[in-house]
């Protein structure tokens, strides 16, 4: 199992907005092969920073989505949401 881990940081202006996309857009991504399930997770001190936790069966179905998918999928958070958001990710492999 692979955690693909995606921080983000918004601006207070577009927080009801942003989440309700946020949630479809998760959604969204577990039609890619092997991405299982997802947690959104809302920072304990800042309601402005989320962390979704996508699970993934391995790290190949990761590289694939990340080498032919990914490009797609962050243009659409671009898109709607243009310089009021700011994005980190990170892979975590289980040991």
């Amino acid at each position: 199992m692979v955690i693909y881990e995606v921080n983000i940081q918004i601006n207070i202006k577009i927080r009801d907005i942003f989440l309700s996309w946020l949630k479809s857009h998760a959604i969204e991504m577990l039609k890619f092969d092997g991405f299982k399930r997802y947690d959104i997770y809302e920072d304990e001190k800042d309601s402005l920073s989320f962390t979704i936790h996508y699970h993934i069966e391995n790290i190949n179905y990761l590289k694939k989505y990340l080498k032919d998918s990914s490009s797609d999928m962050r243009n659409k958070g671009k898109e709607n949401f243009q310089n009021q958001i700011n994005i980190d990710r990170r892979i975590l492999l289980k040991l």
